[in-house]
């Protein structure tokens, strides 16, 4: 499997990774959902976790992050 390969990673750590990740992603579309009803709730919680995942895959080296 390259992609491991090319990440470094095993295959369970690649699999905590991205299943943190996933659950990460669910909690934040539930999170919106709830902010779009109620817009005085959750209402910078949803784009800051999204600009900190977006800078998390930018990174060079994502060793840093808990994977």
């Amino acid at each position: 499997m390259s992609h491991l390969r090319d990440e470094n990673l095993s295959w369970f750590r690649h699999c905590k990774f991205a299943w943190s990740l996933s659950f990460i992603l669910m909690r934040l579309s539930i999170t919106a959902l709830i902010h779009g009803l109620f817009p005085f709730w959750f209402v910078y919680n949803v784009s800051d976790r999204i600009k900190h995942l977006s800078k998390m895959f930018s990174d060079e080296d994502l060793s840093k992050y808990p994977h």
